[in-house]
């Protein structure tokens, strides 16, 4: 079974092996915590470009199909279960265009895999000479998964540090651990701030990011409806709303704010009136400031409920 030292020194023999592109292959939460990390942390210089397809329209997959090179293409199948349809469909489909280049034999060496240990994509992936197989966590459900093989090994091919970006995730798992006081825990805070609006009708969380967190918003969307959404309670996340002036909201609303280190001003500057329209939308009911949360640079939530 892979383990995590291993995903560097395998992005390193990807990187020496002259792959231009990495697709990864999936849905739902096997892809959007990567998607994130790609658009987040932007190409890097001299490792492959990582891609996300979790989609089965066929104009979008011939879209990114032309811009790719199938013999310098690296697939990343990624599926917990191994038998969700969409990326088994998209593997097909590109294990034959790859093959038409580079021949059957081959074609293997530019696939992996990752997935649970004994599922049907492991077994496939062995049949057909996939060029690796990286197993996740049974425990670990797929939309947290982006700490697991699911999300470092894409970002370790995509030439992300791994390890620095680890060391970010245990500073907030410390920041948010049970031994953290009420106050200074940023996830306590934020659970409270959400809890507290949700039971006074504030059950629609609006999600406002800077530039550089933009993708940010669809993986939070499943989160959110994913996890709260049982026995007809839960949060509903709204992202991608242009922002309104504050008249224009009801009750209903919380909003959250999150911004990379060093946008917050620029990102403020950009929209104008909007800074002060947030404030105005939580002060109306009170506001919740939390600290800095630094997992991927980001720097403070904002959010209000109803006093």
């Amino acid at each position: 079974m892979s383990t995590r030292p291993s995903y560097a020194a395998f992005a390193q023999e990807i990187r020496r092996d002259g792959f231009k592109d990495a697709v990864l292959l999936g849905m739902g939460g096997s892809s959007l915590g990567p998607e994130v990390m790609a658009a987040t942390y932007g190409r890097k210089s001299g490792w492959p470009r990582l891609r996300i397809l979790d989609s089965t329209v066929p104009a979008q997959i011939r879209a990114l199909e032309a811009e790719l090179d199938p013999g310098k293409t690296l697939f990343i199948v990624s599926s917990k279960s191994g038998s969700t349809t969409e990326p088994n469909v998209l593997k097909d489909y590109f294990f034959k265009r790859v093959a038409d280049t580079v021949g059957v034999a081959r074609a293997g060496r530019h696939f992996i895999a990752v997935t649970d240990p004994g599922s049907s994509l492991q077994q496939l992936a062995e049949e057909r000479g996939f060029r690796r197989i990286f197993y996740g966590v049974a425990s670990i459900g797929g939309r947290y998964s982006v700490l697991s093989p699911f999300g470092l090994l894409p970002a370790a091919i995509a030439g992300i540090d791994v390890a620095q970006l680890m060391r970010s995730a245990r500073l907030m798992m410390r920041s948010c651990g049970p031994d953290v006081p009420p106050a200074e825990n940023p996830a306590v805070e934020l659970g409270i701030a959400l809890g507290a609006a949700a039971l006074q009708g504030r059950d629609k969380v609006t999600l406002l990011t800077s530039p550089g967190l933009a993708s940010f918003g669809a993986w939070v969307e499943q989160l959110f409806a994913e996890s709260t959404g049982k026995n007809g309670k839960g949060l509903v996340p709204i992202d991608g709303e242009p922002l309104g002036r504050p008249e224009v909201y009801g009750d209903d609303r919380v909003f959250i704010a999150l911004t990379l280190d060093g946008e917050a001003d620029a990102w403020i500057a950009s929209v104008g009136k909007v800074a002060p329209m947030v404030r105005n939308i939580a002060n109306e009911a009170g506001l919740f400031h939390l600290v800095p949360i630094p997992y991927l640079s980001s720097a403070a939530f904002n959010a209000g409920n109803r006093s």
